[in-house]
């Protein structure tokens, strides 16, 4: 029974989606490819609940991790940005933490990353950064 919850053209959304997620109310997480952000929909009613820019173009996909599991990371890609874009978006590539959302995951998800690689340092186009951004 497949079906469409929600039109990006028909609510303005820019990108395409691409990863997501699903919340403890059921409702959907997204990832907007080229769109640089993360929309959250209601999959009964197709209503758009609420958007997260993020500062990067390319976003790749969302996953809700942390203690109480309400923190959403969100991943993002660099591949294939030319120098210009870059310099634009220095953070493409990046794992960002986002906080506050007031949802927390369906159900706990197999723990993918080492908590101490969260903050491990790195450096990208001579800035050092750390791999999750809080936003």
């Amino acid at each position: 029974n497949q079906r469409s919850v929600f039109n990006f053209t028909a609510n303005n959304v820019t990108g395409f989606p691409d990863g997501m997620t699903i919340d403890s109310d059921g409702n959907l997480w997204v990832a907007c490819f080229s769109g640089g952000q993360v929309i959250n929909v209601d999959p009964r009613t197709s209503r758009l609940l609420q958007t997260v820019k993020i500062p990067a173009e390319r976003v790749t996909s969302a996953m809700f991790g942390g203690p109480q599991l309400d923190t959403l990371f969100v991943t993002t890609s660099r591949f294939g940005l030319t120098d210009d874009q870059l310099l634009q978006q220095p953070l493409a590539g990046s794992v960002f933490a986002v906080t506050g959302l007031g949802v927390h995951a369906l159900a706990p998800a197999n723990k993918a990353v080492r908590p101490e690689a969260l903050n491990s340092p790195h450096t990208l186009a001579g800035k050092r950064y750390t791999t999750t951004e809080t936003l």
